[in-house]
């Protein structure tokens, strides 16, 4: 077997590599693929029809339109423990001396939405934006949060 090693030298780098290489591009690919389901992973049905509504609200029909971006997929969980933790944290009542909370006012994030609405920088007024919030908090899924900005 050495021999064999020795007597092709270079051939045998060369023919590794090709034998690598679908491995190689199957992972390039399967990196496309994963960022193109994260990206995917962000347009919902939800989003779609808030969108769609917001726009026939408000009579705009031509591009830029009122546009809806949701938070990344896997922000803001809130987990009572982790299974590699030895000791579990319950919910206390209140009659009990230690609540528990979730998480307090000072722990929200500025990220702390699930997604934003976006206005059109040339269509934003204040009335606009007002009227905007109106609907989308008639629209939207109870318990959602967002946040208003312009593009």
């Amino acid at each position: 077997m050495i021999d064999i090693v020795l007597q092709v030298g270079t051939s045998l780098k060369e023919f590794l590599a090709a034998l690598l290489f679908p491995l190689q591009s199957l992972t390039t690919s399967m990196d496309s693929f994963d960022t193109l389901m994260k990206k995917s992973a962000k347009f919902n049905g939800q989003k779609m029809v808030l969108q769609a509504a917001l726009n026939d609200l408000f009579s705009i029909t031509v591009d830029p339109k009122i546009l809806i971006e949701n938070n990344s997929a896997d922000a803001n969980r809130i987990y009572f423990y982790n299974n590699a933790e030895l000791t579990k944290q319950y919910v206390f009542n209140n009659a009990e001396s230690n609540p528990f909370y979730f998480f307090n006012t000072a722990e929200l994030t500025a990220q702390s939405y699930d997604f934003k609405v976006l206005i059109p920088t040339s269509l934003h007024t204040a009335e606009l934006e007002r009227r905007v919030k109106s609907e989308t908090e008639l629209i939207k899924l109870a318990g959602t949060r967002f946040i208003i900005e312009t593009y």
